[in-house]
């Protein structure tokens, strides 16, 4: 329920490290990303001390920076940066957003985040503020309070914003949840405040439905009017028997024919390794009541299971064929973090850069004796993801299952069994970005695109 959007900023990845004071410089890309990787290898590698295995290891992310291509200077000029914070128990207590002022050659502050938790790492209060450049000071903008059941699922969260003249917290907008015995999503209901009324006001609410799998396969977004609610949008999803995202199709509600109507779907290709290989968006026209194909996207995987290539393209209608517009080279670590991304762009038969961003991490141990191989090791694929993800993940205890955004929002709270081995996950309404996961005591990040 963020009030601050940065499209822009999450129109491409934002990675590097904090191990070397990297600066994306180069006029040549592809060498800039070899020689970050170079550094960080250097600094950092796999196997360098026998007895640390990469799971008892945590990467804390410490700053984002994102770099545009100026085709006139024909290099990367900086543009943004996020830093973060994070307490004794891998929680992120401070995301803060810096403009680079290329006239003062400074960074400007921009927004920032303060998170607090209670004992069990939920997190209870989001802060952000806003900085003002006329007083230098920063100044309160909004406040997002979140409550808890028993289990750890998010039953409440209730959004204020910062009165300027009274200097006080005032609601703005609330959501409530409930859940199955599984901890599955069964509702979730928005309501804006009523300041008139000092009451809460239906708004919309999203209805889940599950499989025996715990599968999300059915989605019903309403609207509330004239006091019932009606209908709006339909996501359908299917699962083939390695319960894989297969098919997502979407539609709207036609309030005049009382009917849904199809409006787009996607279909996903498999490898052997369940990594998605091919993303297909496809559109539905109404005139001959048929799926038209829309873009495309193709994944390449090393042997790591690490997505290292992706290309994509849209529908040449007239010659029947796709045409591939957009590249994005990926660059992983010893320990499969995304450390690095050159996007491009296909233009007069060449490929042409046009943005690159590095993530900065520290990695320190994360208190486990891992002077054995450790067999708890969490799979995310694909990764970076649009839609869903898989993971897997063999554990002998019930632990807490958490996905949180840079700013540490908890976006998803769940529960892995010890009869859990794989999940997929619907991630297909959360805002682009890097999100990261925590399973028990371990984090891993993924990034939506």
């Amino acid at each position: 329920m963020k009030h601050i959007t940065l499209p822009f900023i999450i129109a491409f990845f934002s990675f590097s490290y904090n191990l070397t004071a990297q600066k994306a410089s180069s006029s040549n890309s592809n060498n800039n990303v070899e020689l970050i990787l170079k550094k960080f290898n250097s600094t950092f590698k796999k196997g360098q001390n026998n007895s640390l295995n990469p799971e008892a290891l945590v990467s804390q992310l410490d700053s984002t920076y994102g770099w545009f291509w100026d085709i006139n200077k024909h290099t990367f000029v900086k543009t943004f940066k996020f830093t973060y914070l994070w307490d004794l128990k891998n929680n992120i207590t401070n995301t803060e957003l810096n403009f680079w002022d290329t006239i003062s050659s400074v960074w400007d502050p921009e927004f920032k985040y303060m998170d607090t938790y209670d004992a069990n790492n939920n997190q209870i209060n989001e802060i952000s503020q806003i900085w003002n450049s006329v007083s230098h000071a920063w100044e309160n903008s909004n406040l997002t309070s979140s409550t808890y059941d028993v289990k750890k699922n998010i039953i409440k969260e209730i959004d204020q914003i910062w009165n300027t003249t009274n200097l006080a917290w005032e609601n703005h907008s609330q959501s409530t949840h409930t859940y199955d015995i599984n901890n599955n999503n069964l509702n979730s209901i928005d309501q804006v405040w009523d300041i008139p009324g000092s009451n809460w006001k239906n708004a919309s609410k999203i209805a889940y439905t599950y499989d025996a799998n715990n599968n999300r396969i059915d989605q019903v977004n309403l609207f509330w009017n004239a006091g019932s609610w009606h209908n709006s949008f339909h996501r359908i999803t299917t699962y083939d028997a390695n319960q894989n995202m297969v098919k997502k199709q979407e539609q709207n509600w036609n309030d005049i024919a009382s009917v849904w109507v199809n409006a787009n779907q996607t279909i996903y290709d498999y490898d052997a390794n369940r990594n998605i290989i091919k993303q297909t968006d496809q559109v539905w026209n109404s005139n001959t009541s048929a799926w038209v194909n829309n873009y495309q996207r193709l994944y390449t995987f090393d042997g790591q299971n690490n997505n290292v290539e992706m290309t994509g393209g849209s529908w040449n209608i007239n010659l029947l064929s796709w045409e591939i517009t957009r590249k994005e080279i990926n660059t992983f670590d010893a320990y499969h973090n995304l450390i690095a991304v050159l996007g491009q762009e296909w233009v007069v038969n060449t490929w042409n850069s046009s943005d690159s961003a590095h993530e900065y991490y520290t990695i320190k141990a994360n208190g486990i004796n891992n002077t054995k191989p450790c067999s708890q090791s969490i799979n995310i694929f694909p990764n970076p993801a649009s839609d869903f993800i898989n993971i897997t993940y063999i554990s002998n205890k019930q632990e807490e299952f958490t996905i949180y955004n840079i700013t540490s929002k908890v976006v998803y709270l769940s529960q892995w069994l010890p009869t859990n081995t794989q999940k997929t996950i619907d991630i297909s309404q959360f805002p682009k970005g890097l999100y990261f996961i925590r399973l028990g005591d371990r984090v891993s990040k993924i990034m939506i695109e």
